[in-house]
């Protein structure tokens, strides 16, 4: 297994369903499926298995013309090693005003090497556009190496519906600044947040 840049190195409107990705290494700032500078049409990751994979899954960072709106849905995040780099996260959508709808996907056995390492990089400035609804975010039954202060920055994002357990961050499990946290289920999630419910 040698250390790749990229699977999919993609244009407007992709369309992605029913992959299995499968024991890759990615190198630090690339992903699995990585965007270029996108102009027009978002891109669509659904029904997809990641999994056995150290560095960021998909990547989507690349641009300031891009504003989505992306759809990741009905995809599988397995056994994912978020590697010792401080911008490496399962999703990146990266700086500026991308949007996307991020539901019904599973994520479990995430591990965490690094105190920046996410498990959703939706940072910056943003609008209620972006989604993130209807996952499961499983327990992780290996050791984690870093603890990040959380596991999701998702400012200005609507975080509903969602299922957590067994993240221990420091500081809570989402940062929602600005944004919306409504009728989540959360298990033994540690955490001292201002972000409701968190």
């Amino acid at each position: 297994s040698s250390v790749q840049s990229r699977a999919f190195y993609c244009d407007d409107g992709w369309v992605f369903r029913g992959l299995t990705f499968d024991k890759w290494i990615i190198s630090s700032g690339n992903g699995i499926i990585e965007t270029r500078n996108l102009t027009g049409n978002p891109l669509t990751i659904q029904g997809c298995t990641f999994t056995e994979v150290t560095g960021t899954c998909i990547n989507l960072s690349a641009g300031s013309s891009d504003n989505g709106l992306h759809v990741i849905q009905r995809n599988k995040f397995h056994n994912i090693n978020i590697a010792s780099a401080s911008n490496t996260s399962t999703i990146d959508l990266g700086a500026g005003a991308k949007k996307a709808k991020i539901i019904n996907n599973v994520f479990y056995d995430i591990q965490f090497r690094n105190a920046s390492s996410l498990l959703i990089d939706a940072r910056g400035t943003r609008s209620p556009e972006n989604i993130i609804s209807h996952n499961v975010f499983g327990t992780s039954s290996v050791e984690q190496n870093g603890d990040p202060d959380y596991a999701i920055v998702a400012k200005y994002a609507k975080f509903e519906y969602n299922i957590m357990t067994g993240y221990d961050n420091d500081v809570a499990f989402i940062d929602n600044e600005g944004g919306e946290s409504n009728y989540n289920i959360y298990f033994n999630i540690t955490g001292s947040g201002t972000n409701a419910p968190f």
